[in-house]
């Protein structure tokens, strides 16, 4: 448990972290105790997640007496999710005449909007499945997204379809235009 971190905790981490980078992971993430305590209103998803998620490896576990309030988790979950729509249509504006890129563009997204599904489903009291497709289907039944571009960008991505059988631009036309930015979660 961290009470300060200054320059001399990152010195004597320091090999820790580049060991850790090495094997391909990102850098680890420092918090006080008190950074840990308030910082729940700025970053409640991830702080939902790592609640969900969490191991202990050394100390007393700080992460389980955590309180996320809806109010702020709500607002990140909304604002992320009409940000990742907006850039998304921001990028897919240079790219719909070219078919690989449009599909490179929407297989990006994804994953991130399984993701934010997830939380929108936990924010509307549905336990939050864990499987990209059963993300997916909650949200096509809680949320009324249609799912059928996310199943097949699924697909893709897990190769049951090649790139030549997928045509991009219905998909996209599903993602850009009737995907609601607007709709509270």
């Amino acid at each position: 448990m961290l009470t300060k971190i200054s320059p001399n905790e990152l010195r004597a981490v320091e090999p820790v972290f580049r060991w850790w980078r090495e094997q391909g992971n990102p850098s680890p993430l420092l918090l006080t105790e008190r950074e840990l305590k308030t910082s729940t209103d700025c970053f409640p998803i991830e702080f939902h997640d790592i609640r969900e998620q969490h191991r202990i490896l050394y100390g007393p576990n700080l992460v389980e007496s955590l309180e996320i309030e809806d109010v702020f988790y709500r607002a990140q979950v909304e604002t992320q999710l009409r940000t990742k729509l907006l850039r998304l249509r921001q990028k897919g504006g240079g790219v719909l005449s070219d078919k690989d890129a449009l599909r490179a563009l929407l297989l990006d997204s994804v994953s991130t909007f399984c993701v934010l599904f997830r939380h929108a489903l936990l924010l509307n009291g549905v336990k939050g499945p864990a499987r990209k497709r059963e993300i997916v289907e909650g949200a096509a039944q809680r949320l009324g997204i249609d799912p059928a571009p996310f199943l097949t960008l699924l697909d893709l991505r897990e190769q049951k379809l090649k790139a030549k059988d997928v045509e991009p631009e219905p998909c996209s036309r599903v993602i850009l235009f009737r995907l609601k930015g607007d709709r509270r979660c």
